[in-house]
């Protein structure tokens, strides 16, 4: 029994994380979501700007430690952008998913809107209710806000 309640974290872990296939333009601005995963195994509180090959290097050897085989480090040209790494909990704790709905830049700043919502085949309990989003992002942002949607 102690062996299942160790083990079904981790499973999860396995069978939430993947890709997304999300990438937007908005007028010289481009934005891709490159991972999104269920559960804050990092332990990163604040969101990290990335902005050399190292950075990215750390973040996905961290993850590599806990899933096999393990991901791929996406192709980023860092003259052109940054990646950021963005640990979200939901705010409203009858919630249990959050999407990402929008990522805006204006001047230095890059502002990521989540959605949240009520997943029926996940159970409401603090491991769903935190998320951590890897985005590619046009430019060199100095700031990063992170903001909910209604």
């Amino acid at each position: 029994m102690r062996f299942l309640i160790l083990i079904i974290p981790f499973v999860l872990t396995l069978t939430s994380c993947g890709s997304a296939e999300e990438k937007s333009k908005n007028n010289d601005f481009e934005y891709e979501l490159l991972q999104k995963w269920n559960g804050r195994f990092l332990d990163q509180k604040k969101v990290e700007i990335i902005t050399d090959k190292t950075g990215l290097f750390k973040v996905y050897s961290k993850m590599n430690r806990m899933i096999t085989p393990g991901l791929d480090q996406p192709k980023v040209d860092f003259d052109k952008a940054s990646v950021l790494t963005v640990p979200y909990e939901n705010k409203d704790k009858n919630t249990n998913d959050v999407k990402l709905d929008s990522v805006v830049r204006k001047n230095n700043t890059v502002k990521v809107y989540f959605k949240e919502s009520l997943n029926p085949k996940n159970p409401v309990n603090k491991y769903f209710q935190k998320k951590f989003f890897i985005l590619k992002v046009s430019g060199q942002p100095k700031n990063v806000a992170v903001k909910t949607t209604e």
